[in-house]
């Protein structure tokens, strides 16, 4: 193989590296996420836990997730409510949206659920 050949075929690959990693989702605890909300709104972050709530109507869903550190509400139009104790990994978008009292109110839009 050429040199030229190779040093292009390694920029490739280093550029899809830096491509694949930047849209993976980010493994956080819930406290990090609540501690400085700011930093993660609008960003794609995975979270696990075990399900503490959960209310579900036609597909819609709220659920709260408990991993050790934190809880977090969870929102999700695709699969419904996870059954209160379960264990759930979760990817979606964090959203922070606002103060409500002296706490802030924060969520998770769900884009999939790994079992």
């Amino acid at each position: 193989m050429k040199k030229s050949t190779r040093n292009v075929a390694r920029l490739s690959f280093g550029m899809l590296s830096v491509v694949l990693s930047a849209c993976a989702a980010k493994s956080v605890s819930i406290k990090t996420l609540l501690d400085d909300p700011r930093r993660y709104n609008g960003k794609s972050v995975e979270v696990r836990g075990e399900t503490t709530q959960s209310t579900g109507v036609l597909g819609y869903a709220e659920y709260q997730i408990d991993d050790g550190t934190g809880k977090l509400t969870v929102v999700t139009q695709h699969n419904g409510a996870p059954r209160k104790g379960a264990q759930v990994k979760v990817r979606g978008k964090f959203r922070s949206v606002g103060i409500v009292g002296s706490k802030g109110a924060s969520v998770l839009e769900e884009t999939k659920r790994v079992d």
